[in-house]
């Protein structure tokens, strides 16, 4: 359903702590929760002061998303593992080498298995 509605737009995708999954929104409101989802022209944002708040609480918050548009198919399968971390890292990073991402090609999210980049 979210692929023939919103294929093409530009949405935001955060992990949901209290659902375990994908939250998904668009222009600010929630439209569904996911599992997985591949996403295009991706951009990975960090509130540093939600990171900030997280860090002197010592208690998780949703601070990080990832922005792209929303993709059905994917060319090439995305390789690269991320991660995030609010206690180790101010960034999304390559999970083997600790590199900053900011922005990818695509991106498949996944509640299982994790985010890869391509």
């Amino acid at each position: 359903m979210l692929a023939r509605l919103f294929a093409g737009k530009r949405i935001r995708v955060y992990r949901n702590l209290n659902r375990n999954c994908l939250s998904v929104t668009y222009q600010g409101k929630v439209i569904g929760y996911i599992d997985e989802i591949q996403l295009e022209e991706v951009r990975f944002v960090v509130s540093q002061a939600g990171r900030r708040r997280a860090v002197a609480e010592r208690r998780r918050n949703v601070h990080a998303r990832v922005e792209g548009t929303l993709s059905v198919w994917c060319s090439r399968p995305p390789r690269k593992r991320c991660t995030y971390n609010p206690f180790r890292y101010e960034s999304f990073v390559v999970r083997s080498n600790g590199q900053p991402v900011y922005a990818a090609r695509a991106c498949r999210v996944s509640t299982t298995e994790g985010l890869y980049v391509a």
